[in-house]
């Protein structure tokens, strides 16, 4: 089914539903306090590229994120900028943001991220 197609079959009610959905999704994802609660938004056949790191598995990216938050102590903020989320079908749509996200780590030390990240 074409893509257009697919789309202009949505209603403006469904296709703002969906939009919702997502950026509650990103916002959960976003603030998640460990690796479990983070992980869960991804599917575990994901293809993960992060800071020009290409992951071959998803493994590989899981066991990356869980050594990462059991290194913190607390995240401090996190906040999505410039949301923006183009929905091309009910199965799937494009999210694209760009974020700053503080945290400390359990040496005390604070990291400051800024980014863009994007998602299918």
């Amino acid at each position: 089914m074409n893509n257009d197609k697919a789309k202009s079959n949505l209603t403006a009610s469904e296709i703002n539903k969906i939009e919702i959905a997502i950026r509650k999704a990103a916002a959960d994802h976003l603030n998640a306090p460990d690796a479990d609660t983070a992980l869960r938004h991804y599917k575990s056949d994901a293809t993960i590229i992060s800071n020009g790191m290409f992951y071959e598995t998803f493994e590989l990216f899981e066991k990356d994120a869980r050594d990462f938050y059991n290194s913190l102590k607390e995240v401090k903020r996190a906040v999505w900028d410039n949301i923006q989320v183009q929905v091309v079908s009910p199965e799937l749509a494009l999210f694209t943001a760009s974020v700053r996200w503080s945290s400390v780590d359990k040496l005390d030390s604070v990291l400051e991220l800024k980014g863009i990240w994007s998602a299918v």
